[in-house]
């Protein structure tokens, strides 16, 4: 059992952690006073709209290939449902989903839709195929979390089906 610190000992706990902290002070006060990642200094084109752009190209990206890999083998996709207990319409619905999902966020038509249905299907991905496996699904999760962004925030400014002015 650890003994109870002494006076010199607490004296000299307090001492470094009060270093500690007017470092960090020190240091939060450097970057908010310098200009790192001054803003006003970046191209134009790093904004929210360029963000969600590249965001939607890669989950877009992600999704088709898996839903057309799906489509074009559609008796493996079956097989490996029915392995899972889940009937023939769920393989036909995701590779559905997987597939004009994908479609709809790459070219930002019906984002959020589209968003909300691959977002059901990497729930559906936790509860079937990875559960039951600890540490596993961080891919999965990411997919999640990104869908989740699209549906909350939109398709942005570079997209077919503009967002409405509030």
């Amino acid at each position: 059992m650890p003994s109870a610190a002494t006076g010199g000992q607490k004296a000299k706990v307090r001492q470094v952690a009060f270093l500690l902290l007017t470092r960090l002070q020190c240091l939060g006060n450097y970057q908010f006073k310098s200009n790192f990642m001054n803003t006003s200094k970046l191209p134009a084109w790093f904004n929210t709209d360029t963000a969600l752009l590249f965001l939607r190209i890669s989950i877009a990206a992600i999704f088709l290939i898996h839903g057309i890999g799906k489509l074009t083998n559609m008796d493996g996709t079956i097989g490996f449902f029915a392995i899972l207990g889940l009937p023939a319409i769920v393989a036909w619905l995701t590779a559905l989903v997987e597939t004009l999902g994908g479609i709809g966020i790459l070219i930002g038509f019906w984002t959020r839709l589209s968003a909300l249905g691959l977002a059901i299907i990497m729930l559906g991905v936790f509860f079937t195929v990875k559960a039951g496996k600890p540490l596993s699904g961080e891919f999965e999760f990411m997919l999640l979390m990104a869908n989740l962004a699209l549906l909350t925030a939109g398709a942005g400014r570079f997209a077919v089906r503009k967002p409405k002015a509030v």
